[in-house]
């Protein structure tokens, strides 16, 4: 037993050793309402020093990928904001739909990802 416990400590040391993932997003909030609402923010990492006004490409399809696979209720609205400053992104998490939104977008994402209740995907950029 003390085997198998000491080799997944290892695998899991091993695993954040080697980054374990590229996946750059770190969610901060998660909103969901009782209809299935859903806000979600994220913070991407590594892209600090992005001009918001002119986004790389690359990030552009990420963000775009990624908002498209969260979590979404047929019929129902989810969206994700993205910040790419350290402490940018809201934890909206115990937030009103209304104050969620709000502050979500007062934070002033660099884009924001929305899957409408038709399933259809908009993106922005700099939403306002």
């Amino acid at each position: 037993m003390r085997l198998i416990l000491f080799i997944l400590c290892a695998a899991v040391v091993l695993l954040a050793a080697c980054g374990g993932s590229d996946d750059p997003f770190e969610q901060v909030g998660y909103y969901k309402g009782d209809d299935n609402l859903r806000y979600f923010t994220f913070y991407v990492e590594g892209y600090e020093s992005a001009d918001r006004d002119d986004l790389p490409a690359e990030l552009v399809a990420l963000i775009k990928e990624h908002g498209s696979s969260r979590v979404n209720t047929d019929g129902q609205v989810t969206a994700s904001f993205y910040y790419l400053k350290p402490g940018a992104a809201p934890d909206i998490t115990r937030m009103s739909a209304q104050r969620a939104n709000a502050v979500a977008h007062d934070r002033q994402p660099v884009m924001s990802v929305w899957i409408l209740p038709t399933g259809r995907v908009n993106v922005f950029k700099n939403p306002e």
